[in-house]
């Protein structure tokens, strides 16, 4: 008697095979979509609140308000169009 843990079952010609495992099934592109949107979404989203509280930082340190908030979102939006464009021409 063989000591293998394993399935053995007959093939479509007859012959009796032998698994070690069982197979695992194969993930499906939509069980991973959800992450695909999530990243665009941080791709999108992060150089723009970058741009914010780095303007705000900026602008509380020199006592300037809102001239480098103002200037933060038009740099992160710009950044973030980058990123939308460098995302879209991938595949």
């Amino acid at each position: 008697m063989s000591t293998n843990k394993g399935i053995r079952y007959v093939d479509k010609g007859g012959d009796l095979r032998h698994q070690d495992k069982l197979k695992t099934p194969e993930k499906r592109s939509s069980d991973f979509d959800y992450m695909r949107y999530m990243n665009i979404g941080f791709y999108l989203m992060i150089p723009l609140l970058a741009g914010v509280f780095g303007g705000l930082f900026i602008d509380n340190k020199l006592h300037t308000r809102p001239a480098f908030v103002i200037s933060g979102i038009i740099l992160g939006a710009i950044a973030s169009l980058y990123n939308l464009i460098k995302l879209t021409n991938e595949k």
